[in-house]
């Protein structure tokens, strides 16, 4: 893959990741980190701008698997990740475009992949139910 294509993406998919932190911290760490002060300030934007945030459910089955939780986490973060890596390849291929325009697109590749991440997890795909459940076994 070109350097020109891979920083980009590299770039979009750490930013997924870091937006899918504090719900991992969620999974570990449970209501506790809610219950802290300035804890909502962190988690609830979180929540919003993390897809996967359907998996919390998964956790009530195991409150007190903390490998299972670990696991869990880990599959948010590549999931978020994963989910926002495409943006930066939109990002690359659009360097032709003026700074402006370029930014303004890859803004509304986020949004659109957020809204669509939203969709794909609200539904729950058969392959990552099927994960989570593999996870909990």
């Amino acid at each position: 893959m070109r350097t020109s294509v891979l920083r980009p993406v590299l770039i979009i998919t750490a930013l997924g990741v870091l937006l899918a932190t504090p719900i991992a911290a969620l999974l570990l760490f449970g209501s506790r980190l809610i219950d802290s002060p300035g804890g909502p300030f962190v988690v609830v934007p979180a929540v919003l701008v993390c897809p996967p945030w359907w998996v919390f459910w998964s956790v009530l089955a195991h409150p007190s698997d903390f490998d299972y939780a670990l696991v869990l986490s880990g599959l948010v973060l590549a999931l978020n990740g994963l989910l926002y890596a495409p943006v930066g390849v939109l990002y690359a291929f659009t360097s032709k475009l003026r700074p402006a325009n370029r930014r303004a697109v890859a803004g509304a590749g986020l949004l659109g992949v957020l809204a669509l991440g939203h969709l794909l997890f609200m539904s729950e795909p058969a392959p990552i139910a099927a994960l989570v459940r593999l996870l909990a076994a």
